[in-house]
């Protein structure tokens, strides 16, 4: 790739892009040596599923309905985020990408504006980015002689107005990703720009749209590939593959995944990371480096927990991985995660497909990873991943079963059961300049059966995490179906 290519190995992520229901499978697209704490490498205590539990077969509760305050046809690309006041989002009208703002009492369209996801891989989910209180975008490029039809500008919108600060000619590029909140910054917005001829150039960096140059925030010239935040606290990826947690003055501390987990993980094919009281970072990484490999053994799946002042490893819990963590999390909920005691994984044109595996649901303490209590789901082969959905604040469902998170038992899902699942549907877009003909979709959910989301027959209150909650506890959720705010009955 040269040498201006090195900052960032990959670009292909790995993430799940459609919910599923019971039994269901979700798609996908083609998502030094640290100290451990005294519980030993692994800091997992085997547990099964408390006596007779998986065999229970409760009925499922009955609760009253939300009530719909308002509903917009819009077909999103992303969740609502609200910025200064307003709800913003992506979505597609006629193959045209679109950043949209609403009210968010009334769901009124305040403004749009066209929008590009420029090379983007569609692997990389589209959502809305604020830097120093403004939305930042891609808009479609200036059409200049000999430029890219790919080539997009980044501009920083009003959220209320839609106005921008730009254009800015030195934007007008082909970009790798979407612009974004600078780690360890609060006001610089970032952007990946291709070379000419299609090589990934240096990071660059708007400071508060005033200019652009190369990425080395606090002078450090370690910190400039660590351009991409993956997580919270500012923990971003960055090259030979790496992790990082930035700060204004630069760089904080880097890790290899190599060393915190195998000599084959890494970003570059997917990761998923949360945080645990300001003190942890709990994450996953892919399995490898390569897409092209096959076969890969899902039992060196890991997640691992790091201090997240020093980047020491604190626990990792081995055959693990993240993907079946939920939204419950979010709200103070249980750390759930996926155990596979055998099985491998490959990358088809498809998606990606799961062979004679093992899988069991656990729930992790994200202060040590010890085990608190595992639930086999699923034995055999799988075209997708399992995509778990969330019930209620305190119930979970995967592969058929509604498991109670606060201790393990379950019961087989029902007809009655109204289960949200992460929607990140593959979006046909017209995309000029590039190989891709869809975008995908983040922060946007469906609905168990053959459930409309816009209905009033949905159970009131939503589960912790779907959508965005308004100040009045109005839920405003992006589905298949458009976008909708509901509040109590």
């Amino acid at each position: 790739m040269g040498i201006r290519t090195a900052q960032i190995t990959s670009l292909a992520l790995l993430l799940a892009i459609a919910g599923c229901d019971a039994g269901e499978v979700g798609q996908e697209t083609a998502p030094s040596t640290a100290s451990t704490a005294s519980a030993g490498d692994d800091a997992v205590q085997t547990s099964a599923s408390p006596p007779d539990t998986a065999a229970r077969t409760t009925e499922a509760p009955t609760a009253p309905s939300a009530q719909v305050a308002w509903h917009e046809d819009l077909t999103p690309v992303s969740g609502p985020r609200l910025v200064d006041g307003v709800l913003v989002l992506y979505a597609v009208e006629n193959e045209q990408l679109l950043l949209v703002a609403l009210d968010p009492e009334s769901g009124t369209e305040l403004w749009r504006k066209m929008s590009s996801a420029s090379d983007i891989t569609p692997a990389r989910p589209l959502q809305v980015e604020v830097a120093d209180g403004r939305v930042v975008h891609l808009q479609p490029g200036l059409g200049a002689d000999g430029e890219s039809e790919a080539a997009a500008l980044a501009l920083a919108r009003d959220p209320r107005s839609g106005e921008s600060e730009g254009p800015k000619d030195f934007t007008n590029r082909v970009h790798a990703q979407a612009p974004s909140r600078c780690p360890g910054s609060s006001s610089d917005v970032c952007t990946s720009p291709l070379s000419p001829d299609g090589q990934l150039d240096f990071p660059q960096v708007l400071e508060n749209g005033t200019g652009a140059h190369d990425w080395a925030p606090g002078g450090d010239p370690r910190a400039m590939t660590f351009v991409e935040r993956i997580g919270p606290m500012d923990l971003a990826r960055g090259e030979h593959p790496r992790l990082g947690r930035l700060r204004a003055g630069g760089l904080l501390w880097s890790a290899s995944t190599n060393d915190l987990v195998g000599p084959s993980a890494s970003t570059n094919s997917g990761w998923e990371f949360v945080g645990w009281k300001k003190e942890l970072l709990i994450g996953s990484v892919g399995l490898t480096h390569d897409f092209a490999q096959d076969d890969m053994d899902l039992t060196g799946s890991a997640v691992f927990a790091l201090d997240a002042e020093t980047g020491e490893r604190r626990w990792i819990s081995r055959k693990s991985d993240l993907a079946c963590n939920t939204s419950l999390y979010s709200a103070g909920g249980a750390l759930t995660a996926c155990r596979y005691d055998a099985g491998t994984t490959s990358f088809t044109d498809d998606g990606r497909v799961l062979r004679d595996t093992e899988v069991s649901v656990v729930r992790l303490d994200p202060e040590t990873g010890k085990t608190r209590w595992s639930v086999p789901v699923m034995e055999g082969d799988l075209d997708g991943l399992l995509v778990p959905g969330v019930v209620d604040e305190q119930h979970v469902a995967v592969a058929g079963q509604v498991i109670d998170t606060a201790d393990g038992s379950s019961r087989e899902q029902t007809g009655d059961d109204v289960v949200w699942y992460p929607s990140r549907s593959r979006i046909p877009l017209d995309r000029p300049g590039t190989d891709y003909s869809f975008v995908t979709g983040a922060d946007t959910w469906r609905v168990s059966g053959d459930r409309d989301a816009s209905a009033e027959d949905l159970a009131w209150p939503l589960p912790p995490g779907v959508g965005v909650e308004l100040d009045d506890g109005t839920r405003v959720v992006a589905h298949d179906h458009g976008l909708t705010a509901y509040s109590a009955p």
